[in-house]
């Protein structure tokens, strides 16, 4: 599905670009942005991007606790604004479609026995 998604998007971009369009792109939170806009009309203006920071994951180890945490985040939009009047203001509309993911399980590991400890 994902690659599907991708792959309409991108023939949009390439059947749009004959006209008036441009390539935008950001970095922040969360992650790295890359979109493309078409000029469809004086007061329209469509709009695909494509969102990600990619897969992140951190171990830590701490009073016998073994911590995994992993984080995942894409995002792929479409989007329409619409521009009523002569100024800035517009009206935006769309749909994006999220895959995202934040796991931390956490595992005890086993402490020696007291008994273990003091044999001679």
């Amino acid at each position: 599905m994902k690659k599907q998604l991708i792959w309409a998007i991108a023939s949009c971009a390439v059947t749009l670009g004959a006209h008036a369009g441009e390539i935008y792109g950001g970095a922040g939170l969360p992650g790295v942005m890359l979109g493309y806009a078409h000029t469809a009309s004086e007061r329209l203006v469509l709009r695909a991007d494509l969102s990600t920071i990619g897969s992140v994951s951190r171990d830590r180890s701490e009073s016998g606790i073994d911590y995994t945490g992993t984080a995942k985040l894409n995002r792929a939009g479409l989007f329409a604004d619409w521009f009523p009047g002569s100024g800035g203001f517009r009206l935006t509309g769309g749909v994006t479609f999220n895959d995202m993911k934040i796991a931390s399980p956490a595992t005890a590991t086993a402490a020696p026995s007291p008994s273990a400890a003091t044999a001679t």
